[in-house]
């Protein structure tokens, strides 16, 4: 059985950030029936601005990332995870915990781990001011960008985005040195908003890792309507190579034709950004995988 995990981004919702304009609700319409042998899971997370950028960032997202776990905690099976937005960073923020927690079935957690794939997440940055940009911009698409509180807390935490790109960095560093690396696709927003684009292709690709347009603005790019939509299209593509991948091998070869090793050389300022969470984790299974 392999599992593949959603989580989603800044203001999102476990099932909505999922579903179309037409009510397709696509990890349990569309998907299961093109990959039949995984268990798909939604996980959810009080994902408010105005919780997301607090003075007790720190503390609410190590809370997170560790339900995260908890709530993946199971024997040995392969994991991927799909993330959209500043929700990559309870992925790798769990993923780094997991590592180093002494609880077996937590650490087991990170071991599982097979692929990522983020959805428009900030991924590289130039230090802390790009960092801070980065959060603005997320607060200007929701109407928070002339909250004093909120920009101040963005300000503070841009050091530690980097800190945690780095302890991430390690994680994919060190297993690419094993025949359990993490290999990890990127899609990037081909349209902006009404404000422009919220994650430029830039800060969204990393190195020569593969990378792929979702012809979509920042919020839709998570939202397929039909199994012929573009987005899907790509998206389900490479989760069913994986999938079927660990099926007959047990591994996901290297998406690109570099080293995981090389890609990770390559990364300038970071590998992902993101600051804290709230308080409510929901998980729902999809699927017919045994």
């Amino acid at each position: 059985m392999r599992f593949i995990v959603f989580i989603h981004g800044l203001t999102g919702h476990r099932e909505q950030t999922w579903t179309g304009k037409y009510g397709t609700f696509w990890p349990k319409d569309l998907l299961p029936k093109d990959i039949p042998n995984a268990r798909i899971l939604t996980w959810g997370y009080d994902a408010d601005i105005v919780h997301f950028f607090n003075k007790h960032s720190k503390k609410e997202l190590n809370d997170h990332s560790s339900q995260l776990c908890a709530d993946l905690a199971a024997p040995d099976r392969p994991i991927i995870f799909v993330v959209h937005s500043l929700g990559g960073v309870v992925c790798e923020n769990a993923l780094v915990l997991a590592t180093i927690n002494a609880e077996q079935h937590i650490k087991q957690i990170a071991a599982c781990t097979r692929g990522i794939i983020f959805l428009g997440t900030p991924l590289q940055g130039s230090g802390k001011v790009k960092w801070a940009e980065i959060g603005v911009q997320f607060a200007k698409l929701v109407g928070q960008d002339k909250n004093k509180d909120v920009l101040s807390v963005l300000k503070e935490n841009s050091p530690r985005l980097k800190e945690l790109a780095d302890a991430f960095g390690n994680i994919l560093r060190d297993r690419a040195k094993t025949e359990n690396q993490i290999d990890v696709v990127f899609f990037y927003e081909q349209f902006g908003t009404s404000i422009g684009h919220i994650v430029t292709k830039d800060s969204a690709t990393v190195g020569s890792y593969e990378a792929q347009a979702i012809p979509a603005d920042h919020v839709d790019m998570t939202k397929f309507n039909t199994e012929t939509d573009a987005g899907y299209v790509r998206v389900k593509g490479i989760l069913k190579r994986w999938v079927d991948a660990l099926q007959k091998t047990g591994k996901i070869p290297p998406s690109s034709g570099m080293s995981v090793v090389q890609n990770i050389q390559k990364m300038e300022g970071g590998f992902v950004a993101g600051v804290s969470y709230g308080t409510t984790n929901i998980s729902s299974n999809y699927g017919r995988a045994e």
